[in-house]
């Protein structure tokens, strides 16, 4: 798992996060509605476990720049035959947009569709720039990429509106209304850009995920449960101060400390973490499941069962393993 060097207590809100990865990598993405099918796709695979769950999370800075226009290769599933390219009606009414319109289809990539969650819910305004509608009927997404002298370079992603279509309409990302279609561009933008949904389905890392919408670095912390719960606190109020973008992983179904499928709560899955605050003296955690619905059963604020929900916060201590926080406001100068 990548760590900081540093105890969470001394780490400066805007400091840059370390460029050099230490200790294992913790690829995210496989929620137990997806379990058979993943292990399905894996064993199918010529890659092995961990290739397939992490390729495709780190780009060669020498691919940047715009790659051909094309249809990014789909999950390679059991439903293979039953999805297929289609042109899809509506538009990405950008106007309307809120952080609560995207819910994750059957990819496993929670940890970029809670990302951008997470931007939507503190700077709607930015995510709104990472798209350009052209003369043709044709979007370009505009992503960021460190390059080998370590500046940010962009990477614009030209696709139109033919999108992966099952029997029930959208497969992958999608917005409540259906005809809402910047979640579905974002998401094929970005395949396109990785090599296709099967490397971006198979897990991997909130942290690259807001590099690439934001052109900003973020600070990784795991066991949160062993830090300082007051150092902690004090990050994520800031972070809800300042409209920092975070973003919280549960553990995975070994190491899971409660009944995740008693709890309505998914092993191995990133949510989006929206704001830390405290009612009435109590810490309380507002949480987003990207899926738009299964929220925790203990929410403190019920909701319609459309994936948002309230934990107090050592609640959230107790069942949460990592948490990524970007560094500076969207907005700010990188």
């Amino acid at each position: 798992m990548i760590k900081n060097d540093k105890p969470l207590g001394s780490i400066a809100p805007s400091a840059p996060a370390s460029d050099e990865p230490v200790g294992k990598k913790k690829a995210r993405g496989r929620p137990a509605a997806e379990a058979n099918r993943v292990a399905e796709s894996l064993a199918r695979s010529s890659f092995d476990k961990t290739a397939a769950r992490t390729r495709g999370a780190h780009t060669d800075p020498a691919t940047i720049g715009n790659p051909p226009a094309g249809q990014p290769g789909l999950m390679k599933d059991w439903k293979k035959d039953k999805v297929s390219y289609q042109a899809v009606e509506g538009s990405l009414k950008l106007g309307s947009l809120t952080y609560d319109d995207l819910t994750q289809g059957d990819s496993g990539d929670c940890y970029f569709l809670s990302s951008a969650v997470a931007i939507a819910h503190d700077d709607p305004d930015a995510l709104k720039k990472l798209f350009t509608d052209n003369a043709d009927g044709t979007t370009t997404v505009h992503f960021f990429e460190k390059g080998r002298d370590g500046a940010m370079k962009p990477v614009d992603i030209t696709v139109d509106h033919t999108l992966p279509v099952g029997k029930d309409g959208l497969e992958y990302a999608q917005g409540r209304d259906k005809t809402q279609l910047w979640p579905a561009i974002l998401e094929n933008a970005y395949a396109q850009w990785k090599g296709g949904y099967e490397n971006i389905g198979e897990g991997g890392e909130p942290r690259d995920a807001l590099l690439a919408m934001t052109g900003k670095t973020s600070t990784y912390t795991d066991e949160i449960s062993k830090v300082d719960p007051d150092a902690l606190w004090k990050t994520m109020t800031q972070a809800t101060a300042q409209k920092r973008p975070m973003v919280t992983g549960t553990f995975d179904q070994k190491d899971q400390p409660v009944d995740y499928q008693k709890e309505d709560l998914v092993e191995g899955h990133d949510y989006t973490l929206l704001r830390a605050y405290e009612s009435d003296g109590q810490r309380l955690v507002d949480v987003r499941n990207p899926w738009g619905s299964d929220q925790w059963k203990g929410d403190l604020h019920p909701h319609d069962q459309d994936g948002n929900f309230t934990m107090k916060y050592e609640d959230y201590l107790k069942r949460f393993e990592d948490f990524t926080v970007l560094d500076q406001p969207v907005a700010s100068p990188a």
